[in-house]
């Protein structure tokens, strides 16, 4: 069903960036989706979403604090049948629509059935929630990983997530101009969140905030509280 095209521009983001603000860089190759694949992608997050009322991925992202507004603005789903069969759908949307889809496993009492996140086909990485760039906030939180980022907008906060530790490339620094950057950074990962937000301090002027120990942002929230995290982090 995958159909792409490689081109160099970063068009998985909110707007296309020209070819020029990379050149030279050996990420400006990006998977672009055809338009029939885009097609099939809004057909996945929308049965996805029918399928989320009532399923045990409802139930699941309700005891990470998550409300129906914040589901509903990420549009997540739960899948029903297919290799992706029993995981959250998560869509990663731009102003041209979905570009691509992420899977996440539920965790159940026996722990993680299989990887915790999959991707269909060749998608690349992008950077998710990126529509939070083009929005009026001043401030821009970065989160590691979806989950976060679902967090950072439950309690108010624009967010531009990024798939894993390992995820930053400096080209996303272009989403970022001329806004302030404050780094949310996991506490739970022997260092892995640490080294990320070094390597996005590397590439643009950001205010870096550690969780307490053990916690990622979403463990913090359901532990403390919203105002506690943003008293934590300075918002």
């Amino acid at each position: 069903m995958w159909k792409s095209a490689p081109i160099s521009v970063l068009h998985v983001i909110s707007r296309e960036i020209p070819l020029a603000s990379f050149a030279g860089s050996k990420d400006a190759t990006q998977i672009v989706p055809t338009s029939e694949h885009k097609n099939y992608l809004e057909e996945v997050t929308r049965e996805g979403q029918k399928s989320l009322a009532g399923s045990v991925a409802e139930e699941y992202l309700k005891t990470r604090g998550l409300t129906s507004s914040t589901m509903d603005y990420f549009r997540l789903g739960y899948c029903v049948g297919g290799e992706m069969d029993g995981r959250i759908t998560m869509p990663y949307i731009t102003t041209t629509g979905v570009v691509a889809i992420r899977y996440k496993a539920i965790p159940t009492a026996a722990g993680m059935p299989g990887p915790k996140v999959l991707s269909a086909g060749d998608s690349g990485t992008r950077p998710y929630n990126v529509m939070s760039t083009i929005g009026s906030s001043d401030a821009i939180y970065i989160t590691e990983g979806e989950p976060d980022t679902w967090t950072a907008h439950e309690i108010g906060l624009a967010a531009l997530g990024i798939p894993g530790a390992s995820g930053w490339k400096s080209l996303y620094r272009s989403l970022l101009r001329y806004r302030r950057v404050i780094v949310l950074v996991q506490n739970d990962d022997e260092g892995a969140g640490r080294d990320m937000a070094g390597r996005i301090a590397s590439d643009l002027a950001c205010r870096r905030v550690l969780m307490p120990t053990g916690h990622d942002l979403n463990s913090f929230y359901l532990e403390a509280g919203r105002q506690a995290v943003l008293d934590h982090i300075g918002a």
